[in-house]
């Protein structure tokens, strides 16, 4: 049994065990979840177009659950649907600026979306880059 054999055999045999050890490494280990997190970034990055056909195709094959998932997520999400089609159609028409036309407060770098502080005011927003975006949502633990 050469090592490859060996790793699929013993993967097989110890999977729960492996994954249990896996899950507790990373919800402890703050070190370990960096690391994971940078490795995915860097295979996002280096396999942007592989990944965006493959999501595609997916999107091609489950059209009707993806619409779905879509309208399941509109419904339960109401408010915040109505708040992003109002921003969106102001940016469109032009009375409200594109988030790209500011910088992040919080870092400097060009913003690429807007934040909604309160989805029941709607236009109370202020843009942010993609990074502090997702960084500000993980820290207060709110859907983006």
């Amino acid at each position: 049994m050469d090592k490859k054999e060996y790793r699929r055999w013993y993967w097989e045999k110890n999977k729960e065990k492996i994954n249990k050890e896996r899950r507790e490494r990373y919800k402890n280990d703050r070190k370990e979840r960096e690391r994971i997190c940078e490795k995915q970034r860097t295979y996002r990055e280096s396999h942007k177009e592989k990944i965006y056909k493959y999501q595609k195709r997916w999107n091609d094959k489950n059209r009707e659950r993806l619409n779905a998932m879509i309208k399941k997520s509109i419904t339960k999400h109401r408010e915040r649907h109505k708040a992003r089609c109002m921003v969106n159609k102001r940016v469109g028409v032009g009375t409200l600026p594109t988030p790209s036309s500011f910088v992040c407060p919080l870092c400097g770098a060009r913003a690429e979306q807007y934040h909604h502080v309160d989805y029941s005011k709607p236009l109370l927003l202020f843009p942010l880059c993609c990074g502090c975006h997702a960084k500000l949502h993980r820290k207060y633990e709110v859907g983006v």
